[in-house]
């Protein structure tokens, strides 16, 4: 485009799943905006992170590093 600007239409997937965001309860997370957030105990975390990695070590997986928006104007 000739201004630079990007326009993409996602349909009914905007990329993320608004109920799939978790914070590990702790006591300074007290004050948090809960809206949108969900808390998980920090035995929940451990179990879900044990199986992400068994997940991990049975798949191949791809990195990659992107930018978006990144003008080296604003670093």
């Amino acid at each position: 485009m000739a201004t630079g600007a990007l326009s993409a239409l996602t349909g009914q997937h905007t990329g993320r799943s608004p109920r799939d965001k978790f914070l590990v309860e702790a006591p300074r997370l007290a004050e948090i905006w809960w809206s949108g957030n969900r808390a998980i105990s920090e035995a929940g975390f451990n179990r879900l992170f044990a199986k992400m990695v068994d997940y991990l070590a049975s798949h191949e997986v791809y990195e990659q590093d992107v930018y978006a928006c990144a003008d080296p104007r604003h670093p």
